[in-house]
């Protein structure tokens, strides 16, 4: 399988290729196996890693880790780089993606992307500004009540309309929008 991620090592090197050799499918795995190939990790390596999950409900909490209170995205940025030293894969960035993939949207956000190294990419997690943090996720949390507030509305607005075709009228308590506007004022 390729992984041409943007903004990725890869996606760079993807960019410096000859047009026809971007356009020919055949060529493209070739150059990509010759300039990429190595030797796969054993999967253990790569299960033990991915296993090492940083849940949202956990982001912006502190953990008891080694001993003392840290926030827990510090204690699992700590974890992890254990765990890749512990595998021996210092040196293989393409795992930094997978990892990075399994991340809360909340930390993806706050560190972007295009890790080359895993001491770049711990350090980006581990430097994270808590208060921004926290800012985030209070703005997720708004945001997901906003979309159920809006899905509540759709599903209202669609029950709505098939009663409105078959002649039936709404009862005053089911009717969205003066339900919204007597939250709202």
């Amino acid at each position: 399988m390729l992984c041409l991620d943007v903004d990725s090592p890869v996606d760079d090197w993807y960019q410096t290729l000859d047009p026809v050799i971007r356009t020919d499918w055949d060529l493209l795995v070739a150059q990509f196996v010759k300039e990429w190939a190595q030797p796969p990790a054993r999967p253990e390596k790569t299960v033990e890693l991915l296993n090492l999950k940083l849940k949202p409900e956990d982001v912006g909490t502190m953990v008891l880790f080694r001993g003392a209170k840290q926030h827990a995205h510090i204690a699992w940025a700590h974890e992890m780089m254990v765990r890749v030293r512990h595998c021996g894969l210092e040196s293989r960035e393409e795992y930094i993606h997978l990892v990075r993939c399994e991340l809360p949207s909340s930390i993806i956000d706050s560190i972007g992307r295009g890790y080359t190294t895993w001491s770049t990419f711990i350090e980006a997690v581990m430097a994270i500004d808590v208060d921004r943090l926290k800012e985030r996720l209070e703005l997720s949390k708004v945001m997901e009540t906003m979309k159920a507030r809006v899905k509540e509305l759709e599903a209202d607005f669609q029950w709505q309309e098939r009663n409105r075709h078959a002649g039936t009228e709404l009862p005053s308590k089911q009717q969205p929008a003066a339900h919204w506007r007597n939250r709202a004022g």
